[in-house]
């Protein structure tokens, strides 16, 4: 993906793309397709890529270009152009493949305190998704992925049965309502198509635009718009979810201090043992590895369920304890903010779609136990 050198704001940068040629945009590459990725960061967020990458400032946009060593063996510099919209979240434009992000991008923001993926909870998405078809009635859906969420849409066919399904076909709109009915099934990938809108939305904060005009362009930030609040929620709670430590001296004596803010999951539906298990459990499957439990303990009646979690991307730890009301997390070991964001977001797409999060009230938690 290829801009002239030029000073840019995000409305001159996104103008450029449409109005300049594929051809030249695209040169070199497979496709003619922007990539969108969104991340929650902070205002520092720069200095992520000072070591591993070659950056050029544009005005307000980066273009940062990294390096890495293909399967084939040959020396491959991918190119991001980055931008820090709202001064709240960043998004990086690419035209890149899947394995050049995954030896660059991927790696950097993995090894990161201060950068996490952007996920869409599945309410939030179920907003956009709602939008996309609301402001353009005649939209085709060419393709889509779904689950069962039970607490989204009922099931008139084996209800108590997980699924995910994957369609193609130019008829995806009406069968993905088909699939909600029947199957009661929700979804997490689409892909829309219309006389001037050719858009993919992803769970995982990716938005591909497929041409490079102004309705793909205006849609994008749109359905930004209309998640953003909610986002930035979810991370002020987050990087407030910390373990610090402090000293302090007294005489002679120099004291090193705990100061711990824990953090809060809040149940839309009652937490059982059986939903635990299969939330420990479903842990381990390939799309959610990222989180292994040790140290569990469950006990039904009144439920009590308290594990210690690994992070093993970012390598912290955080301990967890749940009634059938909420659940209480308490970091531990660098335990930051991209740690919590993904944890909580595990928890929406495998326990309860509604759970929201919040800091721990310890006056509140004392006044229940003490009642």
């Amino acid at each position: 993906m290829k801009i002239p050198q030029d000073e840019y704001d995000i409305e001159s940068f996104c103008q450029t793309l449409i109005d300049r040629s594929p051809d030249k945009t695209f040169e070199g590459y497979h496709y003619n397709h922007v990539k969108v990725y969104f991340y929650l960061t902070e205002e520092d967020w720069l200095t992520n890529f000072q070591e591993n990458y070659q950056i050029e400032q544009l005005g307000e946009i980066y273009k940062i270009t990294g390096e890495y060593v293909s399967r084939g063996g040959e020396t491959e510099r991918p190119v991001y152009y980055a931008h820090y919209y709202d001064d709240s979240l960043l998004m990086l434009f690419t035209a890149t493949t899947e394995e050049a992000k995954e030896n660059t991008v991927d790696l950097t923001i993995r090894r990161s305190s201060t950068i996490g993926e952007m996920p869409i909870v599945p309410q939030d998405f179920q907003k956009m998704h709602h939008m996309v078809l609301d402001q353009h009635p005649d939209i085709r859906i060419t393709s889509f992925k779904s689950r069962r969420i039970p607490d989204l849409a009922e099931a008139d066919i084996r209800p108590d049965y997980d699924r995910e399904i994957i369609y193609n076909g130019d008829d995806g709109r009406q069968t993905l309502q088909e699939f909600r009915e029947y199957y009661g099934v929700v979804p997490i990938r689409v892909e829309y198509r219309g006389e001037e809108i050719e858009f993919k939305i992803n769970k995982n904060g990716k938005f591909t635009l497929k041409r490079t005009n102004a309705e793909n362009f205006t849609l994008l930030f749109d359905l930004i718009r209309e998640i953003q609040d909610h986002v930035l929620d979810i991370q002020e709670v987050s990087q407030r979810i910390k373990f610090r430590t402090e000293r302090r001296g007294s005489g002679n004596l120099e004291l090193e201090l705990a100061d711990v803010t824990a953090g809060q999951i809040d149940f839309h539906k009652s937490f059982n043992l059986l939903m635990a298990e299969e939330f420990v459990e479903s842990a381990g499957e390939k799309n959610y590895r990222q989180f292994t439990f040790t140290d569990v303990s469950k006990e039904a009646g009144s439920l009590d369920f308290s594990a210690t979690v690994t992070d093993e991307i970012r390598e912290a730890t955080f301990n967890i304890s749940a009634t059938e009301d909420s659940m209480k997390i308490v970091p531990k070991h660098d335990c930051e903010f991209p740690t919590i964001v993904q944890f909580y977001h595990l928890i929406t797409e495998t326990v309860d779609e509604r759970a929201t999060i919040d800091i721990f009230d310890s006056e509140s938690a004392y006044a229940e136990t003490t009642a």
